[in-house]
């Protein structure tokens, strides 16, 4: 049988597809899935020779015809699998990718510090937030409660230890930074 003379939607093409949804008991030869409806239904033939194969879904008719076009490609589907796609290739390209990132987040903070130079370098903006901070600490509800938040973390031993810590190192640094001016 050819396919060319079943093709389209023929009078014979139906005879030939119900005759074959009958020897296939209505599923599909590969995957064996049974047919949920009429557009899902394929009749598959070899391309060369038109010869009918059978009917197939389309997931299955598509995949055939990717088969046809290309023999080594269960190889490549295979090897796909095994290798596990692009994993193994981010694996790989994992210690670029967090250089990049950290990079990135460098020249973010920069472009923020920049930002914020440029903003405070203007003296209506100095003022502007100047005020806004006066305004806030000059209100009794804020002042209480930045008062009551610092009175239960540093009733925390653990705390104030670490204020401290972080107070020593950043008047450490200070200092190594006055001693380098000096001296450079």
């Amino acid at each position: 049988m050819k396919y060319k003379d079943y093709r389209g939607d023929t009078s014979w093409g139906r005879i030939l597809k119900e005759e074959l949804l009958i020897i296939q008991n209505n599923k599909c030869l590969i995957c064996k899935k049974e047919f949920k409806n009429s557009r899902n239904i394929h009749l598959d033939h070899e391309h060369d020779t038109d010869e009918i194969r059978g009917l197939l879904c389309q997931i299955c008719n598509v995949a055939m015809a990717a088969f046809d076009a290309n023999d080594n490609i269960i190889l490549e589907f295979e090897n796909y699998k095994k290798n596990c796609g692009i994993k193994n290739i981010l694996i790989e390209l994992e210690p670029k990718i967090k250089l990049i990132k950290d990079k990135i987040k460098i020249e973010s903070s920069k472009k923020h510090s920049a930002n914020l130079k440029k903003y405070y370098s203007n003296p209506e903006n100095r003022e502007r937030s100047s005020r806004l901070t006066k305004e806030y600490f000059s209100i009794p509800e804020n002042l209480e409660n930045r008062r009551k938040k610092k009175d239960v973390y540093y009733s925390n031993p653990e705390n104030r230890e670490n204020a401290r810590k972080k107070s020593k190192e950043s008047w450490d640094k200070r200092k190594e930074l006055n001693k380098e001016k000096k001296s450079g």
